[in-house]
C-alpha cells in the first residue's frame, strides 16, 4: 500500500509525495514567503528522496497536465543535472541562471537583512561603517580593461555558435535537431523551438558570415561595454548586460527573423562568460572603445568644483565658494591630483585662474591626463594668471592634473573659476 492507503503502483510509479515528505513541508515560524509568478524553490534531498519525488511526478504529471507534462518533466530532469552546480533554469526555460548572483544581489541591497549583517561584520572588523569603506583601486575598473574584456569575450559567442552550427549540420530533420539541442542545452520553450526552426530554414552559411564579421563583434562588445559602464563603478559584468549584448545580434534583417541572439544567449553558459571576462580584464586593456562605442553629446560645462558629477579627489582638497569657486590642494611634487567623475565624459576646453604661492618665480606647467592617458599640457601663472587649453574631447571618467613645479616652489595650488564667465571646464556626456 502507498502513503494514501492505495495499492502501490509498479516501479517507477511506486512513491507519492506523502512518502517523500511524510511530515509535510513547512516554512517555519516566520512570515509566509512572498510568491510571484516565478519562484525559486530550493530543496535539500537525499538520493533516495530525489528518486521517490521523481517517481511521484512521473506517476501523475501526464494525467494532470496532459498538454505540457513532457516539458515539465524535461525541466525537472535538467534541474537534477544542475544540482550542486550553483545554477538553475529560469521560469521560461530559456536561461541558466546563477544562485550566486541572487545571493550577491541580496547582499548588495541596502534594504535586505543580509546587507545589514555584512555591514555589521565590516564594522566589527574595521571599526568603520560600510559607507566609509572604499574598495581598493583595481585595474578591472579601468575603462580600457572593461573594453578589452568585453571585446575578447566574443570568442565564447563564436564557440557557442560552433556548437549550434554542428547540430544544424548533423541533423537530418527538424525533430532530430530539436532533440540534439535539448540533449546539449536542456529543455526548450516553444519560442526557442520556433527560433531554431527558422534558423534551420534559413541555413547557417549567412549567419556564420554575419557572426564572424568584425562589425558584429564590435557591436556585441560595445553593447556589453556600454551596459557595464552605464551601471557605474566598480565595473562588473552582469547577466542583464550579457542579455543586452546578445539582443544586439538580432538587430539587422534578416537576423531579426530567427532571433540568433536569443539562440546563442540560451545556449551560452553565462557563468563561463563572466569568469572569462574577469580574466581578460586583467591584461587585455586598450582604448579602441573610444572610436567604436562612444560619441560626445552636448557640452555641459563645470563651473563649480562641488558639481555633483564630481565623485571624489585622490588627495585632500579644499573647495571654496562665494564667487571664488576654487579648488585648492598641496602640490607635493610626487602625487598628482586625480578627479573622479560619476561616468565617462568627453573632456573639452578648460579656462582656469591659477594661483600659487607668492614666492613662485617660475611659471607652472600643468599636465592633464584623462583616464590615465596624457592629453595636453599648459603653462602659466606665477602668482595669479589664466591657464587655458583643450583636452581634445578625450573620453574617460578621471581627470588628472600634475603640476610640474621645481622642488623649491612646492606648495599650495589653487584652480579657480572666479567671477569670469569664460572660466570653465567643458565636459559632454557620451551618447
Amino acid at each position: 500500500m502507498d502513503g494514501y492507503g492505495r495499492t502501490r503502483l509498479p516501479w517507477p510509479y511506486s512513491y507519492t509525495p506523502r512518502e517523500v515528505f511524510p511530515n509535510g513541508v513547512t516554512v517555519g515560524p516566520i512570515d509566509p514567503p512572498i510568491r510571484t509568478n516565478c519562484n525559486l524553490v530550493m530543496l535539500e534531498l537525499t538520493d533516495e528522496d530525489l528518486f521517490r519525488l521523481t517517481s511521484a511526478l512521473q506517476a501523475g504529471a501526464d494525467l494532470i497536465y496532459p498538454d505540457d507534462w513532457q516539458t515539465l518533466m524535461d525541466r525537472w530532469s535538467y534541474a537534477q543535472q544542475l544540482a550542486n552546480t550553483g545554477m538553475y533554469v529560469n521560469c521560461e526555460g530559456d536561461q541558466i541562471l546563477s544562485i550566486c548572483d541572487i545571493v550577491a544581489d541580496c547582499i548588495s541591497d541596502p534594504n535586505s537583512p543580509a546587507y545589514a549583517a555584512v555591514a555589521n561584520l565590516i564594522t566589527d572588523i574595521t571599526g568603520d561603517t560600510i559607507n566609509n569603506v572604499v574598495p581598493l583601486p583595481s585595474e578591472n575598473n579601468d575603462l580600457d580593461c572593461v573594453w578589452g574584456a568585453s571585446f575578447g569575450a566574443y570568442e565564447l559567442v563564436l564557440d557557442t555558435w560552433g556548437e549550434v552550427q554542428a547540430i544544424i549540420d548533423a541533423a537530418t530533420e527538424f525533430a532530430e535537431a530539436v532533440g540534439l539541442f535539448k540533449a546539449l542545452f536542456g529543455p526548450l520553450s516553444p519560442l526557442q523551438t520556433a527560433w531554431i526552426e527558422a534558423l534551420i530554414d534559413a541555413g547557417p552559411a549567412a549567419v556564420d558570415a554575419y557572426l564572424n564579421a568584425q562589425s558584429t563583434q564590435d557591436s556585441w562588445a560595445c553593447e556589453l561595454f556600454n551596459c557595464i559602464v552605464d551601471a557605474g563603478t566598480p565595473y562588473q559584468i552582469t547577466n542583464d548586460c550579457i542579455d543586452t549584448a546578445f539582443a544586439a545580434l538580432n538587430l539587422p534583417p534578416p537576423f531579426d527573423q530567427f532571433g540568433i541572439g536569443q539562440v546563442l544567449g540560451f545556449a551560452s553558459d553565462y557563468t563561463t562568460i563572466k569568469s572569462f571576462w574577469q580574466r581578460l580584464s586583467d591584461d587585455q586593456c586598450n582604448n579602441d572603445w573610444t572610436g567604436l562605442c562612444a560619441t560626445c553629446g552636448t557640452i555641459d560645462s563645470i563651473t563649480d568644483w562641488s558639481d555633483p558629477r564630481i565623485v571624489s579627489f585622490s588627495q585632500p582638497v579644499t573647495i571654496f565658494g562665494s564667487g571664488d569657486v576654487a579648488l585648492e590642494w598641496f602640490n607635493n611634487g610626487i602625487a598628482p591630483l586625480t578627479i573622479t567623475f560619476d561616468a565617462p565624459y568627453c573632456f573639452g576646453d578648460f579656462d582656469f585662474e591659477l594661483l600659487r604661492g607668492a614666492a613662485s618665480s617660475v611659471p607652472s606647467v600643468l599636465r592633464f591626463s584623462v583616464s590615465g592617458t596624457f592629453v595636453s599640457s599648459s603653462a602659466g601663472g606665477f602668482g595669479n594668471g589664466d591657464i587655458t587649453g583643450s583636452l581634445s574631447n578625450a573620453i574617460g571618467n578621471t581627470l588628472t592634473i600634475d603640476v610640474q613645479t621645481p622642488a623649491q616652489y612646492l606648495g599650495v595650488v589653487r584652480l579657480s573659476f572666479g567671477n569670469d564667465p569664460t572660466n570653465r571646464l567643458d565636459i559632454a556626456p557620451l551618447v
